[in-house]
């Protein structure tokens, strides 16, 4: 009996290698986080704002929000930015009604040219996000 549970579990451990193929997957890999003024420096717009909305679009996902403040690029009351759907594809965990000091990029990442953040970037929850506000200073007039 101990010779027919051995061979039926290692049959299946076979059958389980050839029968079931991995799928490939792909993960976000990002190098160490620059520094404040690097990253506003490397940053298209950068800006402070409650998230309004969130819509998933072809693969990606679109967050409109009401600007608090704006450090570099144009001084909007509202603006969209782009992000991955998570799980791998950099995308930034954003959730509506929470405030968040934004980085983003102009990039045509998703298909057209837009404003798109991701979690390689200091974008962060407002609340966390002490040190970033300290160093970018009162912004824009």
């Amino acid at each position: 009996m101990k010779k027919i549970s051995i061979f039926i579990l290692l049959v299946s451990f076979a059958l389980g290698l050839f029968v079931f193929k991995p799928s490939t997957t792909f993960a976000c890999s990002c190098v160490k986080p620059q520094g404040v003024k690097e990253e506003l420096t490397r940053s298209d717009q950068v800006f402070s704002g409650k998230v309004l909305s969130i819509k998933n679009e072809k693969g990606s996902k679109v967050i409109l929000f009401k600007v608090n403040q704006t450090w570099k690029g144009s001084k909007v009351t509202k603006i969209k930015i782009t992000t991955g759907l998570g799980g791998g594809d950099c995308g930034y965990p954003f959730q509506k009604n929470h405030d968040y000091l934004v980085y983003a990029n102009k990039s045509d990442m998703y298909g057209k040219k837009e404003l798109v953040s991701v979690i390689c970037s200091r974008t962060n929850d407002l609340a966390s996000a002490k040190e970033d506000l300290a160093k970018l200073g009162k912004g824009l007039k």
